[in-house]
């Protein structure tokens, strides 16, 4: 399994460097799974364990290199929470209205 350093030193300097998940397990020797799930395991833990700046878009990871960068990553997890946050809304109130539907001995939305 590759170390966090041995991640940092892979990874590219600022988004225009990002470097796909796929080719970080490559270069770093990792298992590759279908989504990558090694190397966001890893990201993850250094992001939340060792507050590393690893940012990522649409090209792949990267050290966040500066305050613009580091603005668009927080935007986009922001992004990603409101759209969580809304599934779940509308997956309870789509419960509750199954939930109404069988009380009343019917079966929504079949």
């Amino acid at each position: 399994m590759a170390s966090k350093s041995d991640l940092i030193k892979a990874l590219g300097v600022g988004k225009s460097s990002a470097r796909t998940g796929t080719d970080l397990e490559e270069s770093l020797e990792m298992p590759v799974g279908n989504t990558n799930e090694p190397t966001r395991g890893l990201i993850a833990d250094c992001i939340t364990n060792d507050e590393y700046p690893i940012g990522s878009n649409s090209n792949g990871y990267f050290l966040i290199d500066s305050d613009q960068e580091l603005q668009e990553v927080v935007d986009s997890l922001n992004s990603r929470i409101a759209g969580i946050q809304s599934r779940i809304a509308a997956l309870q109130k789509g419960w509750n209205r199954r939930r109404t539907s069988k009380l009343s001995g019917g079966n929504w939305p079949k």
